[in-house]
Formats: C-alpha cells, sequence, structure tokens
C-alpha cells in the first residue's frame, strides 16, 4: 500500500514570479539624470565653471593642487552612506530602512508593481545622502581660509544649496529604462 502526497505550489509560483520582477531592478542614488548635467554658477562671476556632477565627483573624492589651485580635500559625503561608515547613518539604515524593505515584500507578495515597492526606499537614501551634506561641518575636512572668506562662511560642501538639492534616486530596469524616479 502506498501514500500519495499531492503538493500545490501555486501559492510560491505567484510569490516566485512577483519576486522576479524586481530581479533586475537597481536604484541609483546621488547626482543623476539631469541634474547631473546642470552647470554650477560661481557666485561671484556669474559664469557656469563645472556641472553638479563633476562637482560631486571633485568634492567626494577631492583633487590634487596645481599651480593656481589649492588642494581639494576628499570629502566623501555618498560613501558615507553607501559603506555605511557613520553610527548614526548605521542606525538610520537600521531603523529607517527596514520599514521600506518589509513593504517591498509585502507590497511584491500583493502583486503591487515592484518599482512603486522599491522606490520609497531609494528616497530614504537620497534623503540620507542629503543629510551627509548637511552635517559635513561635524565631518568634513575643514574649508581652506581662502574659501571661507569667498563664501562668507565656514561649512564645507555648502555654498549655494544647489549640490545637496541634486541628489536624487531613480529606479532602473535590466535594460537601463528609468522605472521611478524623484528627490525622496
Amino acid at each position: 500500500m502506498g501514500v500519495k502526497v499531492k503538493a500545490d505550489f501555486t501559492g510560491f509560483d505567484i510569490f516566485s514570479t512577483r519576486l522576479k520582477a524586481i530581479d533586475g531592478l537597481k536604484s541609483r542614488v546621488g547626482i543623476i539624470g539631469q541634474d547631473a548635467l546642470e552647470m554650477r554658477r560661481d557666485p561671484e562671476t556669474g559664469e557656469d565653471v563645472i556641472t553638479m556632477g563633476l562637482l560631486a565627483v571633485v568634492q567626494e573624492y577631492g583633487r590634487p593642487g596645481t599651480v593656481d589651485q589649492p588642494p581639494i580635500p576628499a570629502r566623501p559625503a555618498l560613501r558615507r552612506v553607501a559603506l555605511d561608515e557613520v553610527p548614526a547613518i548605521r542606525r538610520a539604515y537600521i531603523e529607517g530602512l527596514a520599514p521600506y524593505l518589509r513593504a517591498v515584500k509585502r507590497k511584491t507578495t500583493r502583486g503591487e508593481a515592484a518599482q512603486q515597492a522599491i522606490a520609497p526606499a531609494a528616497g530614504f537614501l537620497a534623503r540620507l545622502v542629503r543629510y551627509s551634506y548637511d552635517t559635513s561641518k561635524g565631518w568634513a575636512e575643514p574649508n581652506a581660509a581662502k574659501t571661507i572668506k569667498k563664501k562668507g562662511f565656514d561649512f564645507p560642501l555648502t555654498e549655494t544649496g544647489k549640490l545637496k538639492s541634486s541628489v536624487s534616486f531613480q529606479v532602473v530596469d535590466r535594460t537601463g529604462n528609468v522605472r521611478a524616479q524623484g528627490k525622496g
């Protein structure tokens, strides 16, 4: 006498299909898209001098000095968030990102669009990067005396606020199509 076992994997198949909707989606956070192409104007002359994307790279990694220009120290606002280097940011990840990840799981199991589930988490990370810019006086190498005099105040990574306001996020699929985007 044999035992017949019938297994119903319908629920698992539906869940698997919905998780595949997430597979291949990536989030980007930083100075991206059209914001990266916008020009930063020199406050004194009004001339376009550098794109916001290039300015973010120079600030993030620094620049060696030249005969005409002093060096710019690395001030890694983006990497501080991406590499989870700061206890406050680590805490924000744990306490702040966890609800978004639970929402991703919940929404995808209900069949809602994956990019709609992932976008809030990417937006949260964009807000953490802006927070990193806001708190740069506490962690970044101080401005040079010449820079302080030119700006009229001493706060690294802050002059007009345009760099910080350029931080955004995108959710893109495997082919590079933007599925969701915003400022966070």
